[in-house]
């Protein structure tokens, strides 16, 4: 893969807005309430995006659903 890789860049391109903690190393994405409830397609298409980019992505659950993204790259 060439060229810069910007992990907002991603996310924008799934969600168009999101909410990052930058936790040292890792980096997590938490989705509010909201988006959890009605855009959980999109949320499942960036983690296979994450996952494809090999950034090894794992996701915090709730009922089924994801509720954050942690990156390790």
């Amino acid at each position: 893969m060439t060229g810069t890789f910007s992990l907002s860049e991603l996310i924008s391109n799934y969600l168009g807005h999101y909410k990052s903690n930058k936790l040292g190393p890792e980096k997590r994405v938490s989705f509010s309430l909201l988006d959890i409830l009605t855009r959980q397609r999109e949320i499942n298409a960036l983690w296979r995006a994450c996952n494809r980019r090999n950034l090894r992505p794992v996701a915090s659950t709730f009922l089924g659903k994801i509720t954050a993204i942690t990156l390790h790259p």
